[in-house]
């Protein structure tokens, strides 16, 4: 698949997916405290990132719309992709090769290749369980 085509799939994803439980959009559950937190740091000169274990091709398509973070300012797990041109078209084809594992030690390796600086702040997502 190419990536352009992989975009264009997460972008009508985000559109219809809905929460199994709450039968909400996801696009529609983006947690108000963060987006608050977010918009207090860019107001004050801070560059956000997302860094994330998840796969960055299907982050990135839905981070500015979600999150106001840009997608060269998502930095996450990533397949292989090579060049092609396919019908004349030059074009960039995701491979089923993993590229780069942003998970555990992979995270500070994630932020210093893709950024170059350490981070000020680190906000990580907790997950809550009720039982």
């Amino acid at each position: 698949m190419t990536t352009d085509a992989f975009s264009a799939s997460v972008k009508n994803w985000i559109k219809t997916a809905k929460h199994p439980k709450t039968v909400k959009l996801y696009k529609d559950m983006i947690y108000q405290p963060m987006l608050e937190l977010l918009a207090y740091l860019r107001a004050h000169e801070y560059k956000t990132f997302i860094v994330s274990d998840g796969g960055m091709d299907f982050m990135r398509p839905r981070a500015e719309e979600l999150y106001g973070i840009l997608p060269y300012q998502v930095i996450g797990s990533s397949g292989k992709v090579k060049y092609e041109v396919i019908d004349g078209k030059p074009q960039l084809v995701k491979l089923s090769e993993l590229n780069f594992n942003d998970d555990k030690e992979g995270k500070p390796v994630g932020i210093h290749q893709y950024i170059g600086k350490r981070p000020v702040f680190i906000f990580v997502r907790i997950k809550m369980f009720i039982l």
